[in-house]
């Protein structure tokens, strides 16, 4: 029942994610020389983040998929971003199962949850993160959600 839980909530972000105007510059990501999408930052009181930009507190060793943009994000306990591309959902597949594992994660479990969507959920150090992809035929674009779960999994920082 939790996992149900935990499905609805992945598919309720990709529904949310994909509403909204794309107010849209291009934005490269410092991690792996990417370019995105990004929009201005707005940020509300439970750490939302409607920048399409990356979290502070995002691990700086999940690769962020090429061609890709940020349609939101949130940061805290448990950061997480979706993005969103035009390369179908097999490509994506590929490139999060091998780039984890390459960055030295295990590979937990690999999910095929509906036609057109899955979920891989990767460990390392304790920390357990989730990539959500999910073909979106209306828009025919792949959306992908990763969330990091676990303890220690953010970078500390003062208080501003």
């Amino acid at each position: 029942m939790k996992n149900l839980a935990y499905i609805i909530f992945i598919f309720f972000i990709f529904y949310i994610s994909s509403c909204g105007k794309n107010d849209e510059r291009d934005y490269e990501d410092s991690r792996n020389n990417t370019k995105t999408n990004s929009s201005d930052t707005e940020t509300t009181k439970n750490n939302f983040n409607s920048t399409h930009s990356l979290p502070s507190d995002f691990p700086s060793d999940i690769p962020i998929y090429v061609n890709s943009k940020i349609l939101s994000s949130s940061s805290g306990n448990n950061p997480m971003v979706t993005l969103e591309t035009d390369d179908n959902l097999n490509d994506v597949t590929d490139f999060y199962k091998t780039e984890m594992i390459k960055n030295g994660y295990n590979t937990d479990s690999f999910n095929d949850l509906i036609p057109g969507s899955n979920m891989m959920i990767f460990s390392k150090e304790g920390k357990q993160y989730t990539i959500s992809c999910m073909y979106n035929t209306a828009k025919a674009k792949t959306l992908i959600t990763m969330q990091t779960r676990g303890t220690g999994n953010q970078k500390k920082d003062t208080v501003k």
